[in-house]
C-alpha cells in the first residue's frame, strides 16, 4: 500500500539464515512489572516458528520475552518469570504471508495484549500477565534470538520500525487505527530503529546508562553481511 512508504523506507531485510540485529543487555529492557510496548511492522515470508524482536536464552530462566511468527500465520507473544513461561497467540490467518503488518506486544494495568493491525488478537487478562519479567543479562535480537542450541528460529522477511516503550501502553487495549507514518520517540521510547535507508546500525533511540539517546550509529550489532537495510525493501 502506497501509505506504507515512509513505514516501510530504512527497512532491514532478513533471509532466514541467521541474519540478525543486536543490541546489549540494559536495564531499560528489563520490563519487571512495569506497562510496556514492543512493536515493529513485519512482512513476513514464511510459515513456520520464527523470532521477531526478543529477548531469549538457552532455557526458561534466561528468558525475557519473545515476540515472533507461529505456523498457520499466527503471532505470538511470550512471556517469563523464573522458571515458568506464558504465552497469547493469534488465531490461524492473523498474520498473513507476504503483507506489510503492524504488530504490537503490550502490557496495560496488568494485561497483556496482542495486537495485529490495530485489533485485539489475543489478551491474557490474569495474574499471569501481570507477573515480573525476568531480569537477564541476554540481548535484544531482532530476527532472531540468543538460543545457542542451533534452534534460534530467525526470521525471513522484512522488519521496520522496532520500538520498545517502558512504562507505558501505548495504544487504547479496545483497538486503534494502525500507524501509517513512521513510529517516533514517544515518551518512555528505550529502542526505536529499522527505520533509516542509510544504516541498519544507526537507531533514533537507544539506552546508555539507562538513559536513551540520538543518533548513535554503532550500538547495533549486525551478525550477517546478508542483510541490508534500504528503500528498496519498499518494491515487496
Amino acid at each position: 500500500s502506497s501509505k506504507l512508504t515512509k513505514i516501510t523506507d530504512g527497512a532491514v531485510t532478513f533471509d532466514g539464515t541467521g541474519d540478525n540485529l543486536e543490541i546489549a543487555d540494559n536495564a531499560d529492557f528489563e520490563m519487571g512489572t512495569d506497562d510496556f510496548t514492543i512493536e515493529c511492522f513485519m512482512y513476513n515470508r514464511e510459515d513456520t516458528t520464527q523470532s521477531v524482536v526478543t529477548k531469549y536464552g538457552d532455557n526458561v530462566s534466561n528468558r525475557s520475552f519473545w515476540l515472533g511468527t507461529l505456523t498457520s500465520q499466527r503471532p505470538s507473544f511470550y512471556w517469563y518469570n523464573g522458571s515458568n513461561s506464558y504465552n497469547i497467540d493469534g488465531a490461524a490467518g492473523t498474520l498473513p504471508l507476504n503483507k506489510w503488518s503492524h504488530v504490537v506486544a503490550q502490557r496495560t494495568s496488568g494485561d497483556i495484549y496482542l495486537f495485529v493491525d490495530g485489533k485485539v488478537v489475543a489478551s491474557n487478562t490474569g495474574a499471569n500477565a501481570a507477573k515480573s519479567f525476568n531480569d537477564l543479562s541476554e540481548p535484544v535480537v531482532i530476527g532472531s534470538d540468543s538460543y545457542s542450541g542451533g534452534n534460534d528460529s530467525p526470521f525471513e522477511g522484512i522488519i521496520s520500525n522496532v520500538r520498545i516503550v517502558k512504562g507505558t501502553g501505548v495504544y487504547s487495549t479496545l483497538g486503534f487505527t494502525p500507524p501509517t507514518t513512521p513510529l517516533t520517540n514517544v515518551t518512555n521510547t528505550k529502542l526505536l530503529c529499522c527505520q533509516l535507508n542509510t544504516s541498519a546500525t544507526e537507531a533514533a533511540v537507544i539506552p546508555t546508562n539507562g538513559t536513551g539517546y540520538t543518533g548513535n550509529t554503532s550500538a547495533i550489532t549486525v551478525t550477517s553481511a546478508n542483510l541490508n537495510a534500504g528503500s528498496d525493501t519498499n518494491t515487496v
